[in-house]
């Protein structure tokens, strides 16, 4: 089976009668990936697309011909993120982020939202997507990819600009979305590292009135709110020390005191709360296509330059680039090069 047919086609369902309502579908997948499918609860928004048994409410073989069903008492009766995912091996759920975009295997996993008496039906391997929180989650990941392709060779000053216009296009789109489209949106808006850029904390300080509202209206999902309590408290901290180097002279040791415990809380904050991502045991390989797109991207060819030279499409070759940074574990070309 060709590797550019992941998802063929699956329909998915969660029918809104009780005595019937399941989640089902039908799954292509490659040869030598592995034959089951797992249903997992999304309890925190940074682990949307993070792989783990310890994540999973239910697993199902596919049958012969690629049928799965989950019956719906799995699923809450209030509204919670779901995600489903297969796995390239068939001895383990979890996944280093094997993420391939449009020319290559395509998303291995995708999140939506749903309680036991939803009413769900979409397709994957097409162009409609009748659930409106997969949409959601496609188009803010599209929109943090063209992020990253406006501002991997800009200046600081632009790259500055950058930022704050794609979290204001976030804000934007997520400000009248439900609680939970809103942390949705939060996987994009917020960094879950320690160590952030002034121009970003500025940045997200300029939206801190959507960020505290979110936090108090969201105590029926403690596991979101802690996580965006956690990183907001880490951009509050941090802009407290910035605002530190305005002091005089004669305020330096109480500076020097201070610094040092707010470094202290922040090394604390970052192992306590810093996903456990699994660490693959080797690099994920590079299709061929990709390889060639590595290639003239690190002699300085542009987009269009590669796209002319492989003969594709400018968003095939945005694709391919999307899918070597996640490989890579890195987010723009001058990351690439020192590789």
């Amino acid at each position: 089976m060709s590797k550019r047919h992941l998802f063929i086609g699956v329909i998915i369902s969660l029918f809104a009668n009780l005595s019937f309502a399941q989640i089902e579908g039908v799954v292509h997948l490659p040869d030598g990936w592995g034959k089951k499918i797992y249903l997992s609860l999304i309890d925190d928004y940074r682990n949307m697309t993070f792989m783990s048994d310890g994540y999973v409410l239910s697993s199902m073989e596919l049958d012969s011909t690629g049928y799965f069903r989950f019956e719906k008492d799995l699923l809450s009766e209030k509204n919670e993120l779901y995600r489903l995912h297969v796995s390239p091996d068939s001895m383990s759920s979890e996944v280093y982020y094997a993420d391939l975009e449009e020319g290559g295997l395509g998303y291995n996993y995708y999140i939506f939202s749903a309680n036991i008496n939803s009413h769900i039906e979409f397709v994957l391997g097409s162009s409609v997507f009748k659930n409106k929180y997969r949409g959601l989650w496609e188009e803010l990941d599209d929109l943090q990819l063209q992020n990253y392709i406006d501002t991997y060779q800009a200046s600081t000053t632009v790259t500055e600009k950058h930022t704050k216009d794609f979290h204001s296009n976030i804000v934007e789109r997520i400000s009248e979305a439900t609680t939970l489209e809103k942390f949705i949106g939060c996987y994009y808006l917020m960094k879950a590292e320690g160590r952030l850029q002034s121009y970003y904390i500025e940045s997200i300080l300029s939206h801190q009135h959507f960020i505290e509202n979110l936090i108090s209206e969201s105590a029926d999902y403690p596991g979101h709110q802690k996580r965006l309590t956690d990183e907001f408290d880490i951009v509050l901290m941090q802009a407290d020390a910035q605002s530190l180097s305005d002091y005089k002279k004669e305020n330096r040791i109480l500076y020097y005191v201070i610094f040092g415990l707010v470094f202290i809380k922040l090394i604390f904050l970052f192992f306590m709360f810093k996903p456990r991502l699994k660490k693959p045991n080797q690099e994920i390989a590079l299709s061929t296509q990709e390889e060639k797109v590595f290639h003239l991207m690190l002699e300085g060819k542009s987009n269009q330059d590669i796209a002319d030279a492989l003969f594709v499409s400018k968003s095939t070759v945005k694709s391919h680039i999307n899918s070597i940074y996640k490989k890579k574990g890195v987010s723009s070309r001058e990351e690439l090069k020192k590789l």
